[in-house]
């Protein structure tokens, strides 16, 4: 039991398996370092989304966009983590009031800014009838994530006592049914077949949410640095075989994977096993190597992330994730309206847009901060 101990330079040494039932007054390293990666390998796929849509787009972003596809999964894994086995689900109307309109609230505030801007670059931004009913369209478009988030708050409760009551074992009992059901119908969509069989409710996001308790609260009898290497692995395997159907075999024209908007999910949520498997990979990997066991290069390299000017930004990032990604694709398109989207036709201006990108929003969320606007509107916690 002792290597399932950790001493942050945020939190004291405790147990780790105990960490995630309650919300701890002092960050946790290795939470805050993977909101930061996620969201910004999120900026990047939404570069590459946008930029596809405007007819600009190469192998190499495809399999950047392959790369990055654990972007959405983790986030919904750390909210298991940090959200599940809980109390403060017993009363259920000081929950919404308080951690649910944390979500709400600047979802409403960025996404109308988001419609607005979108309304306009399209050139339907009129004070009639019609301009109003672009403008509710497009607002009911916009931030499918987000929306998602709303239905997986609203559930919490209802998860947090099954949680409760079986612990690891009933997150186990989900995940089995969960890689089941996956299974089954990956196999119905690569032969594009219909069926009567139901177990629709085990493969939409909730499989991230269970997924990443499970990882939390599992004690696994392997030294940390084993079980990182088993997460890099993972990773690099389910990647390149991502990369090779997706690029490759099928020239991107169809995945074989549940990647997009589909008749079996209903959900743009990608829950293919492969995917699944690479979100855990990148979840193992980046909670080990901040084990005080690590030994090696894994810890000279977790340790380049607890430098402090490193750590404040790091920081920074995980608390303004939720804005940022709010905000973000209102900043692409802002760039796309100042210039001509034809000049991005070199694969490494992917990278350079994501960046301004991320830099941009990332220091809207700040300015704001430091105005004294309070953090529940603006998607800071």
């Amino acid at each position: 039991m002792s290597f399932f101990k950790v001493s942050y330079k945020y939190i004291p040494s405790i147990p780790f398996s105990n960490i995630s039932k309650r919300i701890p007054k002092r960050r946790i390293a290795f939470i805050d370092e993977l909101r930061a990666l996620s969201i910004m390998s999120l900026v990047l796929i939404n570069t590459s989304t946008l930029l596809s849509h405007k007819g600009v787009f190469t192998y190499e972003e495809y399999v950047l966009f392959s790369t990055m596809a654990f972007g959405v999964p983790i986030f919904l894994m750390l909210l298991g983590t940090l959200m599940l086995e809980r109390d403060y689900y017993d009363d259920i109307p000081k929950f919404l009031k308080g951690r649910f309109m944390r979500i709400v609230l600047p979802f409403l505030l960025w996404n109308t800014v988001i419609a607005l801007v979108y309304t306009y670059y399209h050139g339907n931004l009129t004070f009639n009838l019609a301009g109003l009913l672009a403008f509710f369209k497009t607002f009911g478009l916009q931030h499918w994530y987000a929306w998602m988030l709303i239905g997986i708050y609203l559930s919490l409760p209802i998860f947090n006592s099954y949680i409760k009551d079986t612990k690891v074992g009933g997150a186990k009992y989900f995940l089995i049914l969960s890689f089941l059901a996956v299974m089954i119908y990956q196999a119905l969509d690569i032969f594009n077949t219909h069926t009567y069989f139901n177990l629709t409710f085990f493969i939409g996001p909730i499989i991230y949410l269970f997924l990443g308790y499970y990882l939390d609260h599992k004690e696994f009898d392997l030294s940390s640095n084993k079980l990182i290497l088993i997460g890099l692995l993972l990773f690099l395997s389910t990647t390149a075989f991502i990369i090779y159907f997706d690029v490759f075999h099928n020239g991107f024209q169809r995945t074989v994977f549940l990647h997009h908007y589909n008749f079996y999910t209903r959900s743009y949520m990608d829950v293919s096993l492969v995917v699944i498997l690479q979100a855990a990979g990148v979840f193992i990997f980046w909670k080990y190597i901040n084990f005080d066991t690590t030994k090696g290069f894994f810890r000279k390299f977790a340790l380049l992330f607890k430098k402090p000017l490193i750590s404040v930004g790091i920081k920074s990032i995980s608390r303004s994730c939720y804005g940022i990604y709010l905000t973000h694709q209102t900043m692409l398109l802002i760039i796309f309206l100042l210039v001509d989207v034809n000049y991005f036709n070199a694969y490494y201006w992917t990278f350079i847009l994501a960046f301004l990108t991320f830099v941009t929003s990332w220091g809207l969320i700040t300015v704001l901060r430091k105005l004294g606007v309070p953090g529940y509107f603006i998607g800071y916690d």
